[in-house]
């Protein structure tokens, strides 16, 4: 007699959410044959079934009420205790975030937090958000330092967070070259220059059996992420002028500009 292949139940609605919010559905066939045993490799041969996924791609498809469940290759089996000629296979099919084209979706998360800067200047002229280095230029505003040292202020600074999911593990090649470096064009809300990519790392979620990768950034539309720095003498201490009255012998640094460190890049590619 030749291997008979039956799906428990058709496509099942039944599935399961995780506590990460992945959603999940299982197709179970039960593989037999009166006649002989059957080995493992012989049952899944018989199944046919799904369809394996490819790269970048997933297999079969599974439309439900719940929306469309994809395979990408996560499976079980069994045998039937006491038969040697009966297998129960479990597909396991994913509410997966990558269509089968291999498209990504991502989830956002951010928020607004203060940092703590120094500086010589408050209400200085704003640095240029394309500019890299530093011009020399005076940039004006109160003093505020004291004998040539910063004062600190608490400075808000908003971040974001971008999470994909991608069925393709991903190269550090996609991203390494823009980290440390600022948008050179609009971006996730921001101004040319206000974002600043912060770093970026990739794990393989087993649950889901998907790649997601984070990447992290910070915002800064005021300063763009430039710093204040006092130009100094041939000793390299802060060349200083008394300020104000001057009777309380106050002093504060005579020249200061701005010095941006980090570089502007496109960001096209990212998220």
């Amino acid at each position: 007699m030749a291997i008979v292949v039956n799906e428990v139940h058709g496509k099942s609605e039944a599935g399961a959410i995780g506590a990460d919010g992945s959603r999940t559905v299982t197709r179970q066939f039960h593989v037999y044959d009166d006649a002989a045993a059957v080995t493992l490799d012989d049952a899944l041969a018989a199944a046919g079934l799904p369809s394996e996924p490819s790269e970048g791609s997933a297999g079969d498809t599974v439309s439900t009420s719940s929306g469309n469940f994809y395979y990408w290759g996560t499976r079980s089996f069994q045998r039937v205790l006491g038969h040697d000629d009966q297998w129960i296979l479990s597909y396991e099919y994913v509410a997966s975030v990558s269509e089968p084209s291999g498209g990504v979706e991502n989830e956002k998360s951010g928020g607004v937090r203060s940092v703590t800067r120094g500086a010589y200047r408050r209400n200085p002229t704003p640095p240029d958000p394309n500019e890299v280095g530093g011009t020399m230029e005076d940039i004006g505003g109160e003093p505020i330092d004291s004998g040539g040292v910063k004062t600190s202020f608490v400075h808000p600074q908003a971040t974001l967070t971008i999470r994909t999911f991608s069925a393709n593990e991903p190269e550090i090649s996609d991203f390494e070259d823009k980290v440390g470096k600022r948008n050179n064009a609009y971006y996730q809300g921001g101004s040319q220059g206000a974002v600043l990519f912060v770093g970026a790392r990739f794990s393989k979620n087993t649950s889901i059996n998907m790649w997601v990768t984070e990447y992290e950034f910070a915002f800064d539309s005021q300063t763009y992420h430039a710093d204040q720095v006092a130009k100094t003498g041939a000793q390299g201490e802060v060349v200083t002028a008394p300020i104000g009255d001057n009777t309380n012998g106050s002093t504060a640094a005579v020249h200061v500009y701005w010095v941006q460190p980090f570089e502007t890049t496109d960001f096209s590619s990212l998220p």
